[in-house]
């Protein structure tokens, strides 16, 4: 048993690393209940699941604010999403919040693995297999993500979408156009050069070539941040 599981593993470890991090996720999914934070819980869940009974609590409807409604503050787009998903739910009959938020952690719990795909794939193209190796295992197992990739905070939930990653700086103007296609609101982050290191290894070996990664935010899912 154990040469089959190394063997599965050293054949496809990103697969095998997902495998067992979706597993420890379906475990939160069911023992990860409850209040997490005030933003999990009163801005994304409780919200959305008084939109499905034609409540608003906090007010954030025009309709709740009297003659003069002024904007919450509040994006509306991931409670939007939860009350699409949970209006779907008690349409099919599963009226129990407590019920439907077993289908809220399975869904967040499968979204969270992107977050491991996409890291594991960034961390293997600018070093090495064996890094990447560590970090899918990080991001998969480490004390609080499991529990994390269950909640719905926008901080977290946001993470697979937040960036764009370009590599090198050729045509770079032409993909940041053909990427805003697809995500309009994208702006420049940072650009993370060479380490002395890089530079220094591939002197060494040539072979191994350096290649700037410029970074670029989504700013719906990310708004403008004040700069100092």
């Amino acid at each position: 048993m154990k040469k089959k599981l190394l063997s599965l593993y050293y054949t496809n470890p990103l697969g095998f690393i997902i495998i067992i991090a979706f597993i420890v996720r379906l475990v939160s999914v069911f023992f990860a209940k409850g209040f997490g934070m005030h933003d999990d819980h009163f801005l994304i869940i409780e919200s959305s699941s008084f939109w499905v009974h034609g409540l608003d609590y906090n007010s954030w409807m025009p309709k709740s604010q009297g003659s003069n409604p002024q904007p919450s503050g509040h994006s509306f787009f991931y409670p939007g999403l939860m009350y699409c998903f949970l209006n779907t739910l008690d349409f099919l009959g599963i009226k129990s919040l407590n019920t439907q938020m077993y289908f809220v952690r399975f869904i967040t719990a499968l979204w969270s693995l992107l977050i491991i795909l996409f890291g594991y794939k960034i961390v293997e193209k600018y070093t090495s297999k064996k890094t990447a190796n560590i970090t899918g295992w990080i991001l998969a197992l480490y004390w609080f993500m499991p529990w994390l990739s269950v909640r719905n905070l926008v901080e977290v939930v946001c993470i697979p979408l937040a960036f764009v990653l370009f590599e090198g700086e050729d045509n770079l103007d032409d993909r940041v156009i053909e990427a805003k296609k697809y995500i309009p609101n994208l702006v420049y982050e940072t650009t993370c050069k060479e380490s002395f290191l890089d530079a220094l290894i591939q002197k060494i070996n040539p072979e191994n070539s350096n290649y700037p990664v410029i970074i670029y935010r989504n700013t719906d899912i990310v708004p403008n941040k004040e700069r100092p």
